[in-house]
């Protein structure tokens, strides 16, 4: 299983992404710590990850530093697979940050 980690500025929280149950299938996890030792904190689980848009058969996402952006709310997340996903593909996206949501 493929896994990738970082830190998200802004929050200053450092975010994992991995891989999960099949390989190949879009089954993505994100998950969230203070540190890089933990504790890890789910935060967005799925299967089947871009179904209807894509096909299904991404197993390896990154968020890259460099494409953060208004302190960590917004992203570029790239990601590959196999079949029409065995390239480089990236997504725009943004997180809702817990503070913000009350």
């Amino acid at each position: 299983m493929r896994i990738s980690a970082g830190l998200c500025p802004g929050p200053d929280r450092y975010l994992l992404v991995a891989e999960h149950t099949r390989r190949a299938q879009g089954n993505i996890g994100i998950y969230e710590a203070p540190e890089p030792w933990g504790p890890w904190r789910t935060v967005y689980f799925a299967r089947e990850w871009g179904k209807g848009h894509i096909e299904v058969s991404s197993f390896f996402w990154c968020f890259c530093p460099k494409w953060w952006r208004e302190g960590g709310r917004k992203f570029t997340l790239v990601f590959t697979g196999t079949g029409s996903n065995d390239s480089w593909n990236t997504v725009d996206g943004g997180l809702a940050l817990r503070d913000e949501e009350r």
